[in-house]
């Protein structure tokens, strides 16, 4: 087998590993942000206080998230026609030269704008989510108050411990 040979099929072991891993982390972001969306969405009563500071940061967060999923869906997508499109250029490449050796070359087209965009802005999606979400979550330091027991009886902390900190109310005043 000649050098030139090899070093293709080097580089196309290499891409191939790189495309391999980018979609699993594409799909384990998916997994992520779908179960972060609706743990937030869910438990947002024990968290969110009844007057809370900046909620459009919060709402913001929840936007991001479901964006982030909308465009990890859109890539996976687009992964699985890239991949038939590919199969059936090569097969028509086989086909006219009828040698299963043959170089097979590459598609030479991109990948739809729709694929491309969402491939772009995923990863600023899940930053902007974790920002907003932690800026929320630091702007309501100590907001939120513990449920009154159905019997009457005192809370097990008392009011001091729900008091924001002197590094929440410095940086968010």
């Amino acid at each position: 087998m000649d050098p030139d040979r090899q070093t293709l099929r080097r580089i196309k072991l290499l891409a191939d590993e790189g495309n391999r891993l980018y979609y699993d982390w594409v799909r384990q972001m998916l997994t992520l942000t779908t179960g972060a969306l609706m743990l937030l969405v869910a438990l947002q009563g024990s968290f969110v206080p009844k007057n809370p500071r900046f909620l459009w940061l919060l709402e913001s967060s929840w936007v991001g998230l479901a964006l982030s999923i909308t465009a990890a869906a859109i890539i996976l997508h687009g992964r699985h026609g890239m991949c038939w499109r590919l199969a059936q250029h090569r097969l028509e490449q086989l086909s006219k030269r009828n040698s299963p050796d043959a170089p097979l070359g590459h598609i030479g087209e991109k990948p739809p704008l729709l694929y491309r965009i969402a491939d772009r802005f995923l990863p600023w999606l899940l930053v902007l989510s974790v920002i907003t979400l932690t800026l929320f979550a630091l702007a309501n330091l100590g907001r939120v108050q513990p449920k009154a027991k159905p019997d009457g009886q005192a809370n097990a902390m008392p009011d001091q411990a729900m008091r924001p900190t002197r590094i929440s109310r410095a940086c968010f005043r």
